[in-house]
């Protein structure tokens, strides 16, 4: 019988060292394995469907091997104590990031843990360059604002919704942009959004210099137009139809309609939009299992400074009009 218990003692000793280990796993990583087990989705997580998602394969595809092995470097000595998953999540919002900036004219930094790898990109001035243009055609201006140039909540808002539109809700890494769905879209930004001339909102709102090169970026801007007022239209036939609130049996596919619940919230309830919506994630994040903020004080964000994407130089970007447009834009 001896050996029996010296097999149960060795079993016993086992079970407490592994009982140890993932006590210790879930004090460093709460939130389980979702939060800090997992790798980025591949292609950015845009969907195959959307015309974002070629030009998510083309941004990855131009990203030279060895200019992102010395920006991770330069990072690392900066920060040595960083975590390789760390690294991993934040290079993936930059990415996003770069993304946004090929769509739309000028995009808020509202993370300094991503910002902070783009000033090491910098530093590498003709790859940078390189990759920017083969990308979207132009550079990716990094603008620094002062602390006097805070965004407006509408920029936040805006900035979610087409984060959200692209690849659903942070879920994974809630921690590098600071809290989502806090801030409704106003009601001026709706009206904008649903009656400016298509003209008019791609040249204040969208990165036409780019569409005009790249058929996917132009596809994508449309995708966005059409989303937005089809949501706004679902929106206020819900609300004539007596709708006021969120109601979780109402919105079957979480992840996918989070921006048309982000408009519904913001024209139904303003005033509980970040209860209502606080509700919804807590769905949309169980069904996909998956700043340097100008005014991060305001939104949630890191508390420091950080700069805009200006994607086509100087003037915040876009072209005088988009070819489609016919010759003019009007606001």
């Amino acid at each position: 019988m001896e050996p029996f218990w010296i097999a149960i003692g060795v079993i016993a000793v086992v079970s407490a060292v592994g009982a140890a280990a993932f006590r210790r796993n879930r004090v460093q990583h709460p939130g389980g394995r979702r939060r800090g087990g997992t790798k980025p989705p591949p292609v950015l997580g845009v969907r195959e469907d959307h015309p974002a998602y070629s030009a998510a394969l083309r941004l990855e595809a131009v990203l030279d091997d060895d200019f992102i092995a010395r920006v991770k470097d330069r990072v690392l000595h900066a920060e040595p104590n960083l975590a390789e998953q760390q690294w991993e999540w934040r290079w993936f919002e930059l990415k996003r990031y770069f993304l946004m900036c090929g769509i739309m004219r000028a995009v808020p930094m509202y993370s300094s843990k991503v910002d902070d790898i783009w000033h090491e990109m910098l530093m590498f001035t003709r790859e940078y360059q390189v990759f920017c243009e083969r990308f979207c055609g132009a550079m990716i201006h990094h603008a620094p604002h002062g602390k006097a140039g805070q965004p407006r909540p509408d920029e936040r808002a805006m900035f979610e919704w087409v984060y959200t539109e692209l690849f659903g809700p942070p879920a994974q890494r809630p921690d590098i942009w600071g809290p989502f769905y806090r801030v409704p879209m106003s009601p001026g930004l709706l009206s904008e959004l649903a009656n400016k001339s298509e003209c008019a909102l791609k040249e204040r709102r969208f990165n036409m210099r780019a569409a005009e090169r790249f058929g996917d970026l132009e596809a994508s801007v449309d995708r966005l137009i059409k989303t937005a007022r089809g949501q706004i239209s679902e929106a206020k036939s819900r609300i004539e139809q007596g709708e006021d609130r969120l109601r979780r049996e109402s919105w079957p596919q979480p992840v996918e309609m989070m921006g048309a619940a982000m408009i519904f919230a913001s024209m139904s309830q303003p005033q509980q939009y970040d209860r209502h919506m606080e509700q919804l994630t807590g769905k949309a994040e169980r069904g996909q299992g998956s700043g340097s903020s100008c005014n991060s004080s305001y939104y949630g964000g890191d508390s420091r400074d950080a700069g805009d994407c200006t994607p086509s130089g100087g003037d915040g970007g876009g072209s005088s009009c988009s070819s489609s447009c016919g010759g003019g834009c009007s606001s």
